[in-house]
């Protein structure tokens, strides 16, 4: 960073840029990182086993696999919006969100939890019979392996990406987009197995498409933002001191709730499909609500962050205090600001100057502190609103 002030201000927002890693791009092709070579190697086999699963079906099964892809590639797509809304502090660059989603649909699917999931299945159908490995080993097989395979996603990005990992919302978002990936290529190779023992019906596939669509919202990606979330706080980064309890607590809570979701049938006992269905709303309310508590609890640093960059605006200005204050607001603080300011012109005039604001601190980051063209033209936008 080329400028050094002596203003209080502008040093704390020369500094909470540097910290944060915010508007920093990210070079993928690193070839003296080692985690580099260890990401491609895992990469490679998860591609090959991807081919091995899908090449011999693909003509045999063309309909439903492009049926499967394009309905969850909607899905996708809806759930990747929701997941950038919740990254509205200090964005993480749109490379890292998608080798994050790669990491999950094609290194953790097909080059870790498979094998490990095939393995224990044997394991459980040679101590066990096939009734109980029929039963049991979605539980007792998928919540270790693929939590882990999901999570090691932050382990790989931060060693690919360190000055962009810095807090815990970090790893939220990092794994929210992991367990995204995991969960939409998991979900394809579903339609494909219905179809198989459909004799290659369309039926049986989109049936288990609108299943999965229903019962997924609170799902894998949900389950990997939890995960990695508490890996960040276990190890520490530059922003986010250690809490290694709590980090403990979020990587214990995710296979446990992984557990309860395979396991229901067979820990109720074989219930009617009403109460399974029951059971599996209940799990659905309290996931979300677990992972919407332990999402504001990574907040903090962010809106730090966003103030430091934006204060030196208020001392000259261009924001006030109070926009400040809504723009690292909760939700609904953030709408009863909107919806003080009287009528509808009025209404709609402050959200434009919050985006504005967010916009200008964005742009602020990516110059590095720096008051380039960009910066001053996203300052004259504000202006521009608020006339």
């Amino acid at each position: 960073m080329s400028t050094i002030s002596t203003d209080p201000g502008l040093a704390a927002r020369y500094q909470a840029i540097e910290q944060s890693g915010w508007g920093r791009g990210v070079k993928l092709i690193q070839p003296r990182n080692f985690t580099f070579w260890v990401m491609t190697f895992v990469f490679i086999a998860g591609f090959l086993n991807l081919l091995l699963e899908f090449g011999p079906n693909i003509e045999a099964y063309s309909t439903p696999i492009t049926q499967g892809v394009v309905w969850f590639a909607v899905y996708g797509l809806a759930i990747a919006w929701i997941i950038n809304r919740l990254d509205r502090y200090s964005p993480i660059p749109g490379k890292v969100r998608l080798l994050a989603f790669l990491w999950g649909g094609v290194a953790a699917t097909f080059a870790l939890a498979i094998h490990y999931n095939q393995a224990i299945f044997a394991i459980l159908t040679k101590t066990g019979g096939i009734s109980f490995s029929h039963d049991w080993r979605a539980a007792l097989s998928a919540p270790i392996s693929e939590e882990i395979a999901k999570g090691l996603a932050v382990v790989v990005l931060i060693g690919i990406a360190p000055r962009i990992i810095r807090t815990a919302n970090d790893g939220f978002i990092v794994g929210a987009f992991a367990g995204l990936g995991f969960q939409l290529f998991e979900d394809v190779i579903y339609v494909l197995q219905s179809s198989q023992a459909g004799f290659g019906q369309s039926g049986p596939g989109m049936n288990t498409a609108f299943t999965r669509t229903l019962l997924g919202f609170s799902g894998h990606w949900m389950w990997t933002a939890i995960f990695s979330a508490g890996v960040v706080y276990l190890i520490g980064r530059p922003m986010q001191p250690p809490r290694r309890g709590l980090g403990i607590l979020m990587m214990l809570l995710t296979p446990l709730g992984h557990f309860l979701w395979n396991g229901s049938a067979p820990l109720l006992g074989g219930p009617s499909q009403a109460v399974l269905t029951l059971a599996m709303l209940v799990l659905t309310i309290v996931i979300i609500v677990i992972f919407v508590a332990f999402y504001r609890m990574t907040l903090p640093p962010e809106k730090q962050t966003v103030r430091a960059v934006l204060q030196p605006e208020v001392d000259s200005g261009v924001i006030t205090g109070d926009e400040l204050d809504a723009l690292v607001a909760k939700h609904s603080e953030r709408r009863r600001f909107i919806k003080a300011a009287g009528g509808h012109h009025d209404e709609r005039s402050r959200k434009h100057v919050l985006q504005a604001a967010h916009d200008l601190a964005d742009e602020i980051a990516r110059a590095r502190g720096e008051d380039t063209d960009d910066v001053r033209h996203a300052r004259a936008e504000i202006a521009r609103l608020r006339a």
